[in-house]
């Protein structure tokens, strides 16, 4: 027994030294040295998330535009991106050009967050030659550089989508109904028989696409939003006249749609009333635009009628007779505003929330003396400090309006394909015994001459800031111009432009 205890001892020993060997590194092929072994990095799910939406979009714009895509030269590339960020919004720029009209130019892509998760939808983009001058627009648009990227691009395919539960079922006959009412309403059809696709979608595209065709062969593309609660607002109406890539983009729907149907509008009941319920919008014939600013609280709860339109014309609050006795009641009953309309509400850049207002109450401005009426929504959360809010079923911001630099703007407001510049710029004012005055001018730079739309003097004391915006308030295609002085008191005038001409249609002016 003692000679195997010696045996197991000595083992023991041998064992040890080994052991110690190896720890040291000295001889043996199988150690492996402990400071050569590589940990893990941190994966930055984030980060993937926002590439994944990177590449799902462009593939998308690639495999439904072919070689009209502006991101057709990105194939089975390898593309660094920067990404910039304002709170939970980001934009993308790419750090390669893009062919945009014959050019070469470097593009940022602004994705939109919702409910947590990034749309794979391109909202806006901000495009120049110089990479530089992006930077610059980004930077004054309040956006700050958040991470980089590699983006590895493969050869675009078909999209993928989802399988249809019982709620996209839901969302897919709103929309069908919304189709049918518009070939019934909208002027831009004539009556009779017509062939609808709607293109699959994502739950976080926010979106769709629909392919109405005439059986005289016309075909309109129509832009159809979804947003975060899944209620449905139709948007601008394509002709085969506008995109180069319309009759390529309709044969890629239709391989992806999600529905197709035969409707004829002159088989549908032509009843109307003042508000048309569909899902959840309601849609008044004059399609009222509202206007509010941020309370100091920091939420919007109200907000202020400034006029509508219909059928074509502009009508402004003194054009409807108010009731004798409308200090007296709680709410106002006026052809204008009913009560329940929904309201898409817009900032200078995007769709930021779609929300119902009660019904009108009454006052009398204490700066102006004007009928003002004032409009509930609810507290409102969001980072805008102003916003318009259009009732109607179509997308009023269709195209961006681009800073240049501060106070110059470009955009196409009659959708000609040619950009009109803006020009907000700001002079001491003349006026004797007022050294805090300004005078305030917008111009606009349209077909090589230039435009004043709007001057006024204003006291530098009683405002603080100037907003503009270019929206289709009126559902035409065409974007009105909106200039806001915000201060002591807000003025506003929204200006259309129209067969070369520029014309104040709506204002308004109210005291804090």
């Amino acid at each position: 027994m003692k000679v195997y205890k010696i045996l197991a001892l000595i083992l023991i020993a041998a064992l040890l030294i080994v052991n110690v060997s190896c720890s040291k590194g000295s001889g043996g092929g199988s150690v492996i040295p402990t400071d050569n072994i590589e940990i893990p990095k941190q994966i930055d799910i984030e980060l993937m998330a926002i590439t994944k939406n990177i590449t799902t979009a462009i593939n998308d714009d690639i495999w439904y535009k072919g070689t009209f895509s502006w991101f057709k030269n990105l194939e089975k590339q390898e593309l660094p991106v920067e990404i910039f960020r304002k709170h939970n919004n980001i934009y993308v720029l790419l750090e390669k050009t893009v062919k945009v009209a014959d050019d070469e130019v470097y593009i940022a892509i602004e994705f939109l967050s919702v409910n947590n998760e990034y749309s794979n939808k391109m909202s806006s983009f901000i495009i120049d030659a110089d990479i530089n001058k992006v930077k610059m627009q980004l930077d004054s648009k309040g956006y700050k550089l958040y991470k980089k990227a590699e983006v590895e691009l493969d050869e675009a395919i078909q999209p993928e989508y989802p399988i249809t539960t019982d709620e996209r079922k839901k969302i897919i006959e709103v929309i069908e109904k919304e189709l049918i009412r518009s070939l019934k309403e909208d002027t831009l059809f004539p009556k009779g028989a017509y062939k609808i696709y709607i293109r699959n979608f994502r739950d976080n595209d926010f979106g769709t696409k629909a392919v109405i065709e005439s059986l005289e062969g016309e075909t309109w593309l129509r832009d159809v939003s979804i947003d975060s609660e899944n209620r449905i607002a139709l948007g601008r109406v394509y002709t085969g006249n506008e995109l180069k890539s319309m009759e390529y983009e309709v044969s890629q729907y239709k391989k992806v749609a999600i529905l197709e149907m035969k409707v004829n509008s002159e088989d549908m009941s032509n009843s109307t009333q003042d508000v048309n319920k569909i899902g959840d919008t309601n849609v008044n014939q004059y399609h009222p635009v509202i206007i509010a600013r941020k309370r100091s609280g920091g939420s919007f709860s109200e907000a202020y009628v400034i006029g509508g339109s219909k059928d074509g014309k502009w009508y402004k609050l003194s054009d409807f007779n108010f009731p004798e006795d409308s200090f007296d009641k709680v709410y106002v009953d006026i052809d204008l505003v009913k009560g329940g309309e929904t309201y898409k509400l817009y900032s200078s850049e995007k769709l930021i929330a779609t929300v119902k207002g009660e019904k009108p109450t009454y006052m009398i401005s204490a700066a102006s003396g004007n009928q003002l009426l004032q409009v509930k929504m609810g507290s409102l959360n969001i980072e805008d400090n102003f916003f318009i809010g259009v009732n109607g079923d179509w997308n009023a911001l269709p195209r961006a309006l681009n800073v240049i630099e501060s106070n110059v703007y470009s955009v196409d407001l009659d959708n000609d394909g040619k950009e009109e510049i803006l020009r907000l710029t700001e002079t001491p004012s003349n006026e004797a015994n007022s050294s805090d005055s300004k005078d305030v001018q917008l111009t606009v730079e349209a077909d090589g001459k230039s435009v004043i739309v709007g001057q006024e003097t204003v006291d530098g004391i009683y405002v603080s800031d100037y907003l503009v915006f270019a929206i289709d308030l009126n559902g035409d295609g065409k974007l009105e111009i909106i200039i806001a002085a915000l201060g002591h008191n807000t003025s506003l005038a929204v200006i259309e432009f129209a067969d070369g001409q520029f014309n104040e249609v709506l204002n308004f002016y109210n005291g804090d």
